[in-house]
């Protein structure tokens, strides 16, 4: 995939060991058949961020750079047919449609173009803030120019500290070095970067977003990231594999115990369907996987005008009103109450750590009735703001900005 070093060069079918096809009942995930990933002889042009440079190394552009890339198509046996480029990302979300019936040289002439991307807008139909917001190239553009630093004001620690949190949580996996890694909700890269160079001896890391103008800044980001790693150090260990997979994270298209640790950086707040998307996670987890996460409390929202309301259709952003209530909703995924620690960093931002039950174990997930009081709901770990000093942001953060 360009200068990412990708599962899937050029001139190859690949039988992959994670991917499956989205689309296989739940139950059946376990033993569904491997996406089959190939390459064609098709040329296409896909548009890079506006982050990125005509080549590595470059100045900046202020608009989409067009580079060539080979087209990719993955698929089962008798199921639907995916495709993506080697320069932008696979998407596991839309099938391509096999039917069309235009003639060959036109077919052939559409398919040297990406896809356009899928960009939601408010007041259409099916226009759903939370999901489609991030679809906007505009947002994407803004992420990392003042967007992601903003939330320091809810309590979050700063990107590189933030990082560091979830690279000690994964050292403690029971794979040492994880050998899959998940960057879900990846956004613009920060976070893909940073577990992808800085020498943590991953075997591969997927980064996963709903968004196609996000996955495409991440690409640009992380090429050049790459490029000034390697001016820096040419000794620079060679990174993991990195694939860039478009998905709904309610429906993942992992087979089940495949993945060793899962990051959701600022994420969970942005998923409509999060019950789903939180048991996908645990399914798709090995035994003993990890799961690190961060989000906002509801308290944050109410001071940015963020919209509440039944109809997730309308909502903004889910609300979390505690840190019990979260741990609530990460038990009733299939995590045990005492692998769960969510801890609360004043006012407002959440930290999640959560780890899958080793196979075997007696212990069934926390089951949470409805109709319980409140002096029955789950305890989570709350640590007080002054116990959490050093999380305050580092000089190092503006990396980020930077690359």
């Amino acid at each position: 995939m360009g200068r990412v070093t990708s599962s899937f060069s050029k001139g190859t079918s690949t039988a992959d060991p994670v991917l499956i096809d989205p689309n296989t009942p739940a139950e059946s995930k376990a033993k569904a058949p491997p996406l089959e990933v190939q390459t064609t002889s098709t040329l296409v042009v896909a548009g890079l961020a506006s982050s990125a440079s005509v080549l590595p190394g470059t100045l900046p552009l202020p608009f989409p750079v067009p580079v060539p890339g080979i087209r990719l198509t993955a698929s089962t046996p008798n199921g639907p047919t995916y495709s993506g480029t080697s320069s932008s990302y696979i998407d596991l979300v839309e099938p391509i449609d096999l039917t069309d019936t235009e003639p060959h040289l036109m077919n052939n002439l559409k398919h040297l173009f990406p896809n356009l991307p899928k960009v939601s807008l408010p007041g259409t139909k099916d226009y759903v803030p939370m999901q489609d917001l991030f679809t906007s190239p505009a947002v994407s553009f803004a992420y990392e120019r003042g967007w992601r630093q903003g939330f320091m004001a809810a309590g979050f620690p700063g990107v590189e500290k933030e990082y560091e949190m979830a690279r000690d949580f994964f050292a403690s996996s029971p794979s040492q070095p994880p050998a899959v890694v998940v960057d879900m909700s990846c956004g613009s890269g920060l976070f893909t970067r940073r577990f992808a160079l800085e020498n943590n001896g991953y075997e591969r890391l997927l980064a996963c977003d709903y968004s196609d103008s996000m996955l495409v800044e991440t690409r640009s980001r992380y090429v050049q990231a790459e490029f000034e790693a390697r001016k820096k150090n040419k000794d620079t260990p060679t990174p993991p594999i990195l694939d860039l997979i478009r998905l709904d994270v309610a429906n993942l298209p992992f087979r089940t115990s495949s993945i060793d640790c899962l990051n959701a950086a600022a994420a969970m707040h942005c998923w409509p369907r999060l019950d789903s998307g939180l048991s996908e996670i645990h399914r798709s987890l090995k035994p003993g996987g990890l799961f690190f996460a961060s989000t906002f409390l509801s308290r944050y929202f109410s001071k940015v005008g963020a919209v509440n309301s039944k109809d997730i259709k309308k909502q903004t952003f889910q609300m979390f009103e505690s840190a019990e209530s979260v741990k609530e909703i990460i038990c009733k995924a299939g995590f045990l109450e005492e692998d769960v620690e969510v801890t609360l960093l004043e006012p407002a931002c959440i930290i999640i750590k959560a780890k899958k039950a080793a196979e075997g174990g007696d212990d069934e997930p926390l089951q949470i009735d409805k109709n319980e009081t409140q002096t029955d709901v789950v305890t989570a770990t709350v640590v007080e703001e002054n116990e959490l000093a050093e999380t305050t942001q580092s000089p190092s953060d503006d990396w980020e900005v930077e690359i």
